[in-house]
């Protein structure tokens, strides 16, 4: 993340999540200033194929801090694998300002 200049991020009204979106990461950021993501990237890898078995990754705002994807958060980024135990980038456009505590997931969603 890189720092930016301090003013309210933009709201972004999202659809709600599909209902096979699974919590695979969540975190909290808590920057002491203005900060704003603009991608993210993850490297899968394991015993499982991403490319064969994960349909979807997906960056949320974990707007109620609930830990878990649901109605009221913001859809950022989504992307898929291009390979087993490939690296998936996360572009989030418009970038996702903010300045104070905030709880970002990482879901998954599998082929069934």
């Amino acid at each position: 993340m890189s720092p930016t200049s301090s003013h309210a991020p933009a709201q972004r009204n999202s659809p709600a999540p599909p209902r096979s979106h699974r919590r695979w990461l969540a975190c909290q950021l808590v920057p002491d200033r203005a900060q704003t993501v603009n991608s993210g990237t993850l490297k899968g890898q394991g015993t499982g194929n991403e490319q064969v078995d994960v349909s979807d990754v997906a960056l949320y705002h974990d707007v109620n801090g609930n830990g878990r994807v649901d109605s009221g958060d913001s859809l950022l980024a989504s992307s898929t694998y291009p390979a087993n135990d490939g690296t998936v980038t996360l572009s989030v456009a418009p970038p996702f300002a903010f300045s104070g505590p905030t709880n970002l997931l990482v879901a998954y969603s599998f082929h069934t």
